[in-house]
């Protein structure tokens, strides 16, 4: 099945928003029913049906920048959520569990932006460099950064 093109958000505000039922939450990005948000160092899955929180994920030290998400399967019950944020980390976390299985460092400054496909993760940030990790979501791993 061809994947919809992904577009990352990236989150330039330093205000906090304050989500209420049936009100979209700020900062998302969407994907086959779900949105993924950001609020400081939180992120906060979404059903779009009836905008039921689903999972929060945390473990970030700083504030967000970006998030990202992709469903796995035609039942929704296996995905991913790709983070970055100003603690110059990107985390990778399974929506179903909201563990995080890997935490990815190597800027030397904030993480600003990230675009992933099947094969790479691409992650810009403040030290002005772009970095291409190697990603095996199969194997629920990602490699060293290959620039």
């Amino acid at each position: 099945l061809a994947q919809p093109p992904l577009h990352a958000h990236t989150h330039h505000t330093h205000t906090h928003a304050h989500t209420h039922a049936h009100t979209p939450p700020p900062h998302t990005y969407t994907y086959q029913g779900f949105i993924a948000s950001c609020s400081g160092s939180t992120i906060t899955l979404w059903s779009v049906n009836g905008w039921k929180k689903v999972m929060e994920f945390q473990g970030h030290e700083d504030r967000v920048e970006c998030v990202q998400l992709r469903v796995r399967n035609a039942t929704n019950s296996a995905g991913i959520v790709l983070s970055c944020s100003r603690d110059k980390t990107i985390k990778y976390w399974d929506i179903h569990s909201g563990r995080c299985l890997q935490t990815l460092s190597g800027h030397a400054g904030a993480v600003n932006g990230i675009d992933w496909n099947e094969v790479v993760i691409a992650s810009v940030s403040d030290d002005s460099n772009v970095q291409i990790w190697d990603f095996h979501p199969c194997h629920n791993r990602i490699g060293v950064a290959l620039s």
